[in-house]
Parts: structure tokens; C-alpha cells; sequence
């Protein structure tokens, strides 16, 4: 981050004998900042935790090791992907109604994202407390780590969109002086950030399922938000509703996809905990 914001300015703006390249700028400067952070990654895993070998070993090992990484790479991978497809067709979609609503949508969506941040870093943290907990076949930590989590998210997006809806307007002007723009974000962002905190359930169920080796329960989960729910409700709301019925769409969606995830990493743990006493009794 240190380095792109020193490479920043001086690709965009330019200075001395380095040429003024606008956007190709901000992109080479992430490029080259991205490339240093790799090779720095990769000093101090090699050096100082000793963590990489250029002993690459038996073809079998190499490939028992790939077989494991991408049984969750693969669909996680692939179910990333939805969220972008979905996105692009959206602002498709929006794009109908002119450029203010394009840009409106553009501007709450990165709102949405400065106020999931602390979200994101939840779902992000749950990840290795899941997995040592798992390890330990400690079931009943980590379905109450995940209720606490639940809680907290629900809060959070309670607080948030209290604090977008009253202060939407301001907000919006900081983006955009364009009336129609601010309008529109306005509306999104006293529609939408009602469901911010069961958007923030399914990101830390998605990663906890991902943790727990069931990436294709993730994935499923995603893709039933996205591609089943979102976009056939987004143009169902559009044809009802105009702008509006797009975001009441997302909104259901966000309320729909995170109380899914609850009743299915509630469902998954259930089984696990049942698997765990019998064995116990068996024992």
C-alpha cells in the first residue's frame, strides 16, 4: 500500500522524465507495487520462516498436495467469478436508464465496501481459529465462535445503515455534484445497507465452509445468491419498480443469502457435532 501510493502519483501525473500516464499509470503502478510485495512474500518465506524448499520431491507427493489445494481451489475459484458476472449484468441493467444510475450504483457499491472492510477481516479471521478448532474436533467453539460472529456482523450492519441513511445525502455529494447521480445514490444507500450485516454472515460462512473442506457447499451457496436469486429479482424489480426495484433486489438478496448460510453452516455443524459424540460413544 506504501508503495502504490508513492508510484501513484508519480505514473498518473508524472514528474522528471517519467511521462504523465493517467489510468495506464494507476495500473502500472499497482502492477510493479504487486511485484515487490511477491518477491518480499517470497523472501521472507523463504528466509526467515523457512517455509519453501526447492526440494519439490516425488511426482506423487507433488500430486496428493495439488489434488487437496484445488478440491477447494477450483470451486472457489469458479464461485469468485459469479460476483463480477453478476455485477457487470447489473450495471447492464442499470446502464438502461442512463449513466447517472450507472454511476450511482457505483458510488454505493463503494460505500458498501468501505463499511464491509470490518466484515471482510472478520470473515478473514474465522478462517484459522476454524481450522484449529476443527483440527481439535472442538465443534461447539466453532459454532459459537460463528454465532458471536453472526451477532456482531448484525450489529455492525444495524450501525451502518443508521449512519449511511442518515448521512446520505453529504455522502453522495462528496462523489458527484450531478443531481440525478446523487439522488439515486441516495436511494441506494437508504435501501441497501439494511442487509449489509447478512451479506457479512454469508462472507464469514462462505469462509468458514471453505476451512471446514466444503468448498462446494460455498460455492453452491454463492451461486444460488447470485445467479438465482439476484439477477432474475433485479429485472423482476426493474420491470415493477425502475431503479428502486433493482435495489430492494439486492437488498433481498443480501437478507436471503445470509440467512441461507446461517441454516447451512448451522446444518453442517450439526452433523459434524453428531458424527463427533458417536464416535465418542464408540470409543
Amino acid at each position: 500500500v506504501f508503495l502504490n501510493g508513492l508510484l501513484d502519483p508519480l505514473f498518473i501525473f508524472g514528474l522528471g522524465f517519467v511521462p504523465a500516464m493517467g489510468v495506464k499509470g494507476a495500473a502500472l503502478a499497482t502492477a510493479v507495487s504487486r511485484f515487490f510485495t511477491l518477491v518480499l512474500s517470497l523472501y521472507v518465506l523463504h528466509k526467515r520462516k523457512q517455509l519453501i524448499t526447492l526440494d519439490i520431491g516425488r511426482f506423487e507427493q507433488i500430486w496428493d498436495v495439488w489434488k487437496r489445494v484445488l478440491f477447494i481451489g477450483i470451486p472457489t475459484g469458479l464461485s469468485r467469478m459469479i460476483t463480477p458476472i453478476s455485477a457487470s449484468v447489473i450495471t447492464a441493467l442499470l446502464a438502461t436508464y442512463g449513466e447517472f444510475a450507472v454511476s450511482a450504483y457505483g458510488v454505493g457499491t463503494r460505500l458498501e465496501f468501505l463499511t464491509a472492510s470490518l466484515l471482510v477481516a472478520l470473515s478473514a479471521a474465522i478462517s484459522p481459529f476454524t481450522g484449529q478448532n476443527w483440527g481439535a474436533n472442538r465443534i461447539d467453539r466453532i459454532q459459537r465462535a460463528l454465532n458471536l460472529a453472526g451477532f456482531f456482523s448484525i450489529g455492525w450492519g444495524i450501525f451502518a445503515s443508521v449512519f449511511l441513511f442518515a448521512f446520505a445525502e453529504p455522502l453522495a455529494g462528496i462523489f458527484s455534484s450531478d443531481k440525478e447521480v446523487i439522488e439515486t445514490t441516495v436511494m441506494f444507500l437508504k435501501i441497501v445497507p439494511v442487509s449489509f450485516g447478512f451479506q457479512g454472515i454469508a462472507m464469514i460462512v462462505n469462509a468458514n465452509l471453505n476451512t471446514m473442506n466444503r468448498p462446494l457447499s460455498a460455492s453452491i451457496l454463492i451461486v444460488v445468491q447470485m445467479l438465482v436469486i439476484y439477477i432474475p429479482l433485479a429485472y423482476l424489480g426493474s420491470s415493477i419498480d425502475g431503479i428502486r426495484g433493482i435495489f430492494i433486489a439486492l437488498l433481498i438478496t443480501y437478507l436471503c443469502g445470509g440467512s441461507l448460510s446461517f441454516i447451512t453452516s448451522y446444518i453442517s455443524l450439526k452433523r459434524m457435532r453428531q458424527k463427533e459424540v458417536l464416535a465418542e460413544e464408540r470409543n
